[in-house]
């Protein structure tokens, strides 16, 4: 079971090493709209080490935040790769936003500066807090600025960057969000690009992750404000910006 940002980390990484060393795969993806604005898709995968099938179905369901619960829904199914057996059956909302938010950190931590302190956040709906607890074990961020076209949303992840002791900036469209972060995350559900290459100095990381989510959660996530960087530094990363590094270095024996 994951229980937080720092164990998805270590799990996404080490899936990533199976894959680049063909013990893991990526079935085709199937997505479709369904109507009254929804789409659901199903992603599905193998592991040739545990040995297991996974599949999850899911999407996004707009008017579910006037319901009280996330637009983005999901569900997770495990099978014995052996027998076919189904061997969990798991809602994958929690886990969604874990291994969406670990694999851009992860994707920060190979390709940022080293000294990155400013997170641009485009979308602060929930998984705005995963994407930044995330961001904080890579690199040593001291200052967020975000936009979201929902003043609530803004101001309400605004009082939780606070909280956790970082400064805070809103900004006022998209364009100024890219322009002051050393690493930028758009988290909407836009089917239409929303940053355009001249607004981002070189060598600034972006990191894309469709958002479907519209209203943020009323518990937020585990903070670990305190242990900034530390899982780069444990698992030899630190300051690496070959993503190749990723694959011999981090083993699960390191996830405790």
């Amino acid at each position: 079971m994951l229980n937080g940002a720092e164990e998805a980390m270590c799990a996404v990484a080490a899936v990533f090493a199976e894959k680049a060393r063909d013990q893991a795969h990526i079935h085709p993806v199937i997505c479709e709209p369904i109507g009254c604005d929804a789409d659901f898709g199903v992603k599905a995968g193998a592991s040739v080490l545990r040995p297991l099938l996974g599949v999850t179905s899911g999407g996004c369901w707009p008017g579910d935040s006037a319901l009280g619960l996330t637009n983005h829904q999901s569900t997770a199914i495990l099978f014995d790769a052996d027998t076919g057996s189904a061997v969990a059956l798991v809602s994958a909302v929690y886990l969604t936003a874990l291994r969406s938010a670990a694999a851009a950190a992860i994707a920060t931590q190979a390709l940022a500066r080293p000294d990155s302190t400013s997170l641009g956040i485009i979308g602060c709906g929930s998984q705005a807090m995963f994407q930044l607890d995330a961001t904080l074990l890579v690199r040593p961020i001291e200052r967020v600025c975000a936009w979201d076209p929902c003043t609530s949303r803004l101001q309400d992840f605004g009082r939780q960057v606070v909280a956790l002791g970082l400064a805070f900036e809103v900004k006022d469209c998209p364009r100024n969000v890219a322009g002051a972060a050393g690493v930028l995350v758009t988290l909407t559900p836009s089917g239409q690009a929303l940053i355009e290459h001249g607004w981002m100095l070189p060598v600034r990381v972006s990191t894309r992750w469709e958002q479907t989510d519209v209203a943020s959660t009323s518990s937020p996530p585990r903070r670990w404000p305190q242990r900034r960087c530390s899982w780069t530094r444990r698992n030899g990363l630190c300051g690496s910006a070959n993503p190749n590094t990723l694959s011999p270095r981090v083993r699960s024996s390191t996830c405790r």
